[in-house]
């Protein structure tokens, strides 16, 4: 379940949890904040059981100190360790070096559980990935846009991610189609391809719809 348009209904989130949702992925940025406070609250009580809880940072908090106190920011407005932690987008102004660092820190600290980046290309990943390693960090996931519009040109990324273990999450999944209850969706042949789609809304019946696919 992506929240980056949600509305804040907290049965949203709520029955992504209850349907078996793989992750719920958020965002600092998404509402300025509001988003990862409303999903908090909406989740304070919920065992999320397998749901893996995902958030991101920005590109303007990567140096090492906005990032550690962007961790502990995201950390308390969705009260639990954050599972996946992801660079929303990389800013070559900051070294890898030193964002992995700065990771390695709240790994250590149990701030989050595992790291992930967005928006990454296979050069990208390659730089990432060999800054990672000196810090001992392991880089689960890379988070782009994927959907049937997209798809021929995800090829060589997602060789590569194949290749290094490293999971693609792909948002906006039905890409600029408007979702329609009795649609076919292609979430089913993502997933079984690898792909987690991470497709967002603000139906209850688009969410039972999208969790049957």
């Amino acid at each position: 379940l992506g929240s980056y348009r949600w509305q804040y209904s907290p049965k949203i989130p709520q029955l992504a949890v209850e349907l078996g949702a793989s992750l719920i992925d958020t965002a600092e940025g998404y509402g300025f904040g509001k988003v990862e406070t409303e999903l908090g609250k909406a989740l304070e009580n919920v065992s999320l059981g397998d749901t893996i809880l995902a958030s991101k940072v920005s590109r303007n908090h990567l140096s090492s100190k906005a990032l550690y106190s962007a961790a502990l920011r995201s950390r308390d407005k969705l009260k639990r360790t954050i599972d996946l932690y992801q660079i929303h987008w990389y800013d070559p102004k900051y070294r890898w070096e030193d964002i992995f660092e700065t990771l390695a820190k709240l790994l250590e600290e149990k701030v989050i559980q595992y790291v992930g980046v967005c928006n990454c290309s296979v050069q990208m990943l390659a730089e990432a990935r060999e800054a990672a390693y000196t810090q001992g960090i392991e880089i689960v996931s890379n988070q782009v846009a994927y959907n049937l519009e997209v798809l021929p040109y995800r090829s060589l990324l997602k060789e590569y991610c194949d290749g290094a273990n490293i999971h693609l999450i792909g948002h906006s999944p039905l890409g600029q189609k408007k979702p329609n209850v009795n649609q076919k969706l292609p979430f089913r042949e993502f997933l079984d391809s690898g792909v987690v789609p991470i497709p967002g809304t603000n139906s209850l019946d688009h969410l039972r719809t999208n969790m049957q696919k």
